[in-house]
């Protein structure tokens, strides 16, 4: 599960997300490298919606993303794992599949 993830990657990545609110999302986007203004860009928009900008943003490897170690399903679980979100339980269940 380390290899890179790139924007067709999308909607395998989002399955596993599905259970953050918006602030979580945020929160995940600025731990993953991207900007404020990035995450917060389509905030007010379906949570759908919000979640697949950031994914996309983060695929895209937008702002400081490959700074945090590019797209991957290791950043990922890393970020998920931060004491700031505490989804040990989602990077459980990525790390298993």
């Amino acid at each position: 599960m380390g290899e890179r993830l790139c924007i067709d990657d999308r909607i395998q990545v989002a399955r596993y997300l599905t259970p953050l609110d918006r602030e979580e999302l945020e929160i995940l986007g600025q731990l993953l490298g991207l900007s404020y203004a990035t995450v917060t860009n389509h905030k007010n928009s379906s949570l759908a919606v919000y979640r697949s900008s950031i994914l996309k943003a983060w695929l895209l490897k937008r702002d400081e993303v490959n700074e945090k170690g590019g797209p991957s399903w290791i950043t990922l679980e890393a970020a998920l794992r931060d004491e700031l979100l505490g989804h040990a339980g989602i990077a459980d269940e990525i790390n298993r599949n």
